[in-house]
């Protein structure tokens, strides 16, 4: 209690250490103590080899990292990267459970969204906001609601009125018909028995 001075090289505390401040010079670690049942715990302080600062905190295979341009990345049992944020671009990544591939990307510069792609923005430009899918084989989206229930995808221009939904494909689950509207207003419909009806009196 009331010591102060430098350590050259290591300090070892069996129980608790409180103190006001710790100043760390170059490459550190900090460990605490690890049995079969918990695992190796520690606290890194390191520089990268660009000399930024850097703090790692690693639990037996798993491990969690800051670094000082802004970046932040998880690891989890050994399995490669689980999340990246990058701090220069400000992309974030989230990884399959390899930790081999980002599955979900964000690319802040684009404003592009990928889910099961990691280069939304390489798509055409009007029309990779949000890009779902792989290259190596089939793809799909599912829009889920009751039975007795709408599933919806409208198209807008404003946040009030029929602005809302200018446009939309809507299937009815109660009598299982698929619809196509324009103007907000039903345009076209699809019966459960395939046959067509349009808002301009043509029926198949």
């Amino acid at each position: 209690s009331g010591t102060t001075g430098q350590f050259a090289t290591s300090l070892n505390v069996d129980g608790t250490a409180t103190m006001d401040g710790l100043v760390v010079a170059g490459n550190t670690q900090v460990n605490s103590a690890s049995s079969a049942a918990s695992g190796t715990r520690s606290i890194q302080f390191y520089r990268d080899s660009l000399e930024r600062g850097a703090v790692r905190f690693d639990y037996s295979a798993s491990a969690m990292e800051l670094q000082a341009d802004g970046s932040f990345f998880v690891s989890t049992g050994g399995e490669g990267t689980s999340l990246l944020i990058n701090g220069s671009t400000r992309d974030i990544s989230f990884y399959n459970s390899a930790g081999s591939a980002a599955k979900l990307f964000w690319d802040a510069s684009a404003e592009s969204l990928g889910i099961g792609v990691s280069n939304p923005s390489d798509y055409y430009t009007n029309f990779n906001d949000l890009v779902l899918g792989n290259t190596s084989t089939t793809s799909g989206m599912t829009i889920v609601s009751g039975t007795s229930h709408d599933a919806t995808i409208a198209f807008a221009d404003g946040t009030s009125g029929t602005a809302e939904y200018s446009g939309y494909i809507q299937y009815s689950h109660g009598t299982d018909s698929l619809s196509v509207g324009t103007s907000a207003t039903e345009a076209m419909r699809i019966s459960s028995s395939g046959g067509i009806e349009s808002k301009a009196g043509i029926n198949i």
